[in-house]
C-alpha cells in the first residue's frame, strides 16, 4: 500500500473513534415516544460523559440489560406525582411544551432522590406504565 492510502485509512479509523465516542445512535422500539417519535425511527444523540440532565430534554439511559429513550420530567430532590396523564411538580401543575398522549395514568406522590432522575416516554395513553427512576450515571446520551 502506498503512503496515501495508509494515510487515508488511518485518517478514517480516527474519525470514526472519534464518532464511536461522542454519538449514541438509537433506535426506538415500541409507541411509548409518540407523537414525537414512532417505532421504527433512528436518533443520532450525543454521549454524555458528565453533562447535567435537563428537564423535558430526551435521552437513553442504561436500565438492566438494555437501552431507554425517554423525556426527562423529574430532577432530583422533587416531589412528583400524575394525575390522568398531568405531571405535578412539588404540588405544581407543569403544561409540558411539546405534544403528549395524557391518557389517564394515575401516580402517587414519590420524592426523586439525589442524583436520579424520572423519565417517561410522551406516550400515556400507551398500555403500558412505564417510566423510570435512573441515577445520572446511567444516562449514556442525549438528543440534539
Amino acid at each position: 500500500m502506498n503512503t496515501r492510502r495508509l494515510t487515508l485509512l488511518f485518517v478514517a479509523l480516527v474519525g470514526a473513534c472519534v464518532l464511536r465516542t461522542c454519538l449514541f445512535a438509537v433506535r426506538i422500539e415500541g409507541q411509548s415516544m409518540e407523537p414525537t417519535f414512532y417505532s421504527g425511527d433512528y436518533l443520532i444523540m450525543r454521549r454524555s460523559w458528565s453533562r447535567t440532565p435537563q428537564r423535558f430534554e430526551i435521552v437513553t439511559a442504561k436500565t438492566g440489560s438494555e437501552f431507554v429513550t425517554k423525556r426527562v420530567i423529574g430532577l432530583p430532590g422533587e416531589l412528583i406525582w400524575m394525575k390522568e396523564g398531568v405531571i405535578f411538580i412539588n404540588g405544581e401543575r407543569w403544561d409540558e411544551p411539546f405534544p403528549v398522549k395524557r391518557g389517564v395514568w394515575t401516580v402517587k406522590p414519590g420524592l426523586i432522590e439525589a442524583n436520579k432522575f424520572l423519565l417517561i416516554g410522551d406516550n400515556r395513553d400507551a398500555g403500558e406504565h412505564t417510566f423510570f427512576v435512573v441515577p445520572k450515571e446511567n444516562i449514556i446520551a442525549h438528543a440534539f
